[in-house]
């Protein structure tokens, strides 16, 4: 964008670096805009001093063309510096790359001047590598902010942002180099573009943060988070939020790399409130001495769940206090009452006696999921039991919250072991979702999200009937879970009658959120919307942040997918948004952007609604273990039908695959909620006229769904799918019979009302 000279400042005896823009740029004819602004962002720089940003001294014209001066610095740029070996070892050796502690290091400074300059209303708009200098003192500056704009007449540029990228869509990968600007305000590299710039969308500091995070995920990992040859390709998968793998040899520590993954977000709303809110984030390394009470309190447990097991006896240097390692052995084997050898005998032998459906495979997997989930809690009894007695009475906040979730945790596992052994035949296809669902409950080994309420009564009576209610709601929730909808809706409604007679407000809201997912479950979206407002009351007048996200979550969903009334469904956004934020939950982070991205889809915004569906894919993708892959796979199925619907079918196609692949991982190869989502991608490729594949996709959708213990209306619906692409193959008769075949399934059953109007409304279309 212009040509930078080495020069003189004789009147304050100093070098100083001389930026000029292009004669071109500036005597264009709409040049005096892109001038006033440049030189007004450069006078505001000029005012801010800050050691990791590049001093502006002087900012001015000269025969139409702009020029600055500025510190010179003597050193490298970022690039550079990455690109140099690192220093050999103590040893000698020489290592493949840098310690991430030093590019973190690096990094943090100018993400300092990043922070410091966005404080002062100034976006970068072009951060990267080339854009960071490292002087020879070691101190990081940061240079060029704003003034990728100025550039925007230059008439080698192309003249529109749509015929940039076509015009380097085939180039080899020398075009991540190039600055791509769009007249009227729009600029960036490539490589280090945000999803908003690509998009032609409004930027602000988040967009500066997502360039931030790219360039150190570079500079971290040896390659940049999307991958491609191409502008068009990283593109591709910048919209996705495609992020690579992580190398096989990489020493990034997971925590580290979360960060970035939310920094990262293809939704602006989904990354960090600021640049500073990252950096405090990036700075505070769990590895390191000196934490907070609470990474202190992870510690501390970390390293004393072992010594427990092991019946050693510890002493407490300062206190003299003796673990009694029985103790806390003990409490830990109070978990079996929850899911012990016969409970676990008990339920094998239920689940195993029906006919319906491939019965040994869903026990081995919900055996799996609760024996994880045992093991956890007694591990995790047992480090809290150790850390308390270890703390004795100077008991630190966060131990209070997890015994409380430990007991919780333990009644949730009871009370779905006894929903689940009283579960009617028909309702066994829900064992394993439902299991998953026990383990998205709030996580007792991090207490940096833990909000379960501690507010029983002092008086020991009404303390008792709080547990007693929780115990009972617990059983309400799993049967909600296993699909006992009524009985689970009797039993919720009599916890809410007698919390409010005990004045409970946080029980009162749990039970009502419930209710409410019931009545939405059922389509009585009224009253739905009644119990959910009425859950969200209680819940944030007694600072329950849990059930008041879950509340407001669904109430964007019912709003603005059920009842379309949008406006009240965005006009909650900022609230779940910020309810979101404040809790830090990944969990609730996910599910509430997926409700956003489908209340967002029912009104008609497909491309925004694909920003907040791959916002919440990218915070699934965070979540460890099954039921992250669960969530994960919910969104992407939800976000291939936004996709689709927006004629993106290649991209359509990936989100339904990851769709179905983790459905797989987690429910089995043979379970109708992997038949689900083959139909979807059946759908899709029908869509896109690969009509082999979509033959092919359609065919294992009906074989999965020909066992008897599946729904008429769920083969219907594969058959229909399968009619729709045989039509297209040009396979007339065939495709008719099959559609007539889906219709006889589907006539009868009034589950199938939408379906079968589907059907009767393709047959007259097609002169049938």
């Amino acid at each position: 964008m212009g040509v930078v000279y080495a020069a003189y400042d004789p009147e304050l005896d100093r070098r100083v670096a001389l930026k000029v823009l292009r004669a071109q740029v500036s005597q264009s004819s709409s040049s005096s805009t892109a001038r006033a602004r440049l030189l007004r962002e450069a006078k505001a720089l000029a005012k801010l001093s800050h050691p990791n940003v590049v001093a502006i001294y002087d900012v001015g014209t000269i025969d139409d063309q702009v020029f600055i001066a500025m510190e010179f610095v003597k050193g490298m740029t970022l690039t550079e510096w990455t690109r140099q070996p690192p220093e050999p070892l103590a040893d000698g050796s020489q290592p493949a790359r840098r310690a991430w502690q030093d590019v973190l290091g690096i990094f943090l400074q100018a993400g300092r001047g990043l922070a410091a300059a966005h404080k002062a209303g100034i976006i970068h708009r072009d951060f990267k590598p080339d854009n960071v200098l490292i002087g020879r003192d070691g101190r990081v500056r940061v240079v060029d902010f704003g003034l990728a704009r100025a550039d925007s007449n230059h008439p080698e540029r192309p003249d529109t942002f749509a015929d940039a990228i076509k015009s380097v869509a085939t180039e080899s990968s020398s075009v991540f180099e190039l600055k791509l600007t769009r007249p009227g305000g729009m600029a960036g590299t490539p490589a280090y573009m945000a999803p908003e710039q690509y998009a032609n969308l409004q930027v602000d500091a988040r967009t500066d943060q997502f360039s931030f995070c790219v360039a150190l995920y570079e500079g971290l990992y040896g390659e940049r988070p999307f991958l491609g040859n191409t502008v068009a390709r990283v593109r591709k998968a910048v919209l996705n939020g495609k992020i690579a793998p992580e190398p096989k040899d990489s020493n990034v520590p997971q925590w580290l790399r979360k960060i970035l993954i939310r920094g990262l977000a293809v939704h602006p709303g989904a990354r960090y409130p600021s640049m500073d809110a990252l950096l405090a984030e990036l700075s505070d390394d769990p590895g390191r001495p000196q934490q907070s009470w609470l990474r202190a309190g992870l510690i501390i447990i970390a390293g004393l769940a072992i010594a427990a097991i092991g019946f050693l006896e510890l002493r407490d240097k300062n206190e003299g206090h003796l673990i009694d390692a029985d103790v806390c052995a003990a409490q830990a084997a109070a978990v079996d009452e929850a899911y012990g050898a016969e409970r676990r005998a008990e339920l094998e032998e239920r689940l195993t006696a029906s006919s319906l459906g491939d019965t040994n495979q869903t026990w081995r997997r919900v055996d799996d999921i609760l024996s994880e989930m045992t093991a956890d809690l007694k591990r995790t009894t047992r480090s809290v039991c150790v850390l308390n007695q270890l703390i004795g009475d100077s008991r630190e906040p966060f131990v209070d919250l997890q015994r409380a979730c430990l007991e919780r945790r333990r009644g949730s596992l009871l009370a779905f072991g006894e929903a689940l052994r009283d579960l009617p035949a028909e309702g066994l296809a829900n064992a394993i979702p439902a299991a998953h669902a026990l383990l998205g409950l709030t996580p007792c080994a991090d207490p940096s999200i833990l909000q379960i309420r501690t507010d029983e009564p002092d008086d020991p009576e009404l303390a008792e009937v709080t547990r007693r209610l929780r115990r009972d709601l617990d059983r309400a929730r799993a049967q909600a879970w296993l699909g006992d909808l009524d009985e689970a809706l009797r039993a919720s409604r009599q916890v809410t009658t007698e919390a409010e007679h005990a004045d409970n407000l946080a029980v009162r809201a749990e039970a009502l959120l419930l209710q409410g997912e019931i009545e939405e479950l059922r389509g009585k979206y009224d009253r739905a919307e009644g119990l959910l407002k009425d859950a969200l009351w209680n819940a944030e007048a007694s600072r329950h942040d849990e059930v008041a996200i879950d509340s407001l979550t669904a109430l964007v969903r019912l709003l603005g997918v059920h009842l379309q009334r949008h406006d009240e469904a965005e006009h909650l956004t900022p609230r779940l948004t910020a309810a979101v934020r404040r809790l830090g939950d990944s969990r609730r982070d996910a599910r509430a952007h997926h409700s956003l991205g489908l209340a967002t889809a029912a009104r008609g915004h497909t491309e925004a609604a694909i920003l907040r569906l791959q916002s919440a894919a990218n915070t699934a993708a965070t979540i460890a273990g099954p039921y992250g892959r669960l969530v994960g796979a919910m969104i992407n199925a939800d976000l291939g039908r936004s996709l689709a619907a927006a004629g993106r079918f290649d991209d359509a196609v990936d989100a339904h695959q990851r769709a179905v692949d983790a459905l797989e991982a987690t429910m089995g190869t043979n379970h109708p909620a992997v038949a689900q989502a083959t139909v979807a991608l059946c759908e899709t490729w029908t869509a896109k006229a690969e009509l082999p594949l979509a033959l092919r996709t359609c065919r294992r959708a009906l074989e999965l769904r020909g066992d008897p213990s599946v729904p008429r209306r769920l083969r219907a619906e594969a058959r229909f799918a399968l009619a729709k692409a045989t039509f297209d193959a040009k396979r007339v008769d065939e495709a008719l019979t099959g559609a007539r075949r889906a219709l006889e399934e589907v006539d009868g059953d009034p589950a199938g009302d939408a379906l079968a109007k589907q059907i009767r409304d393709w047959l007259r279309a097609h002169g049938r």
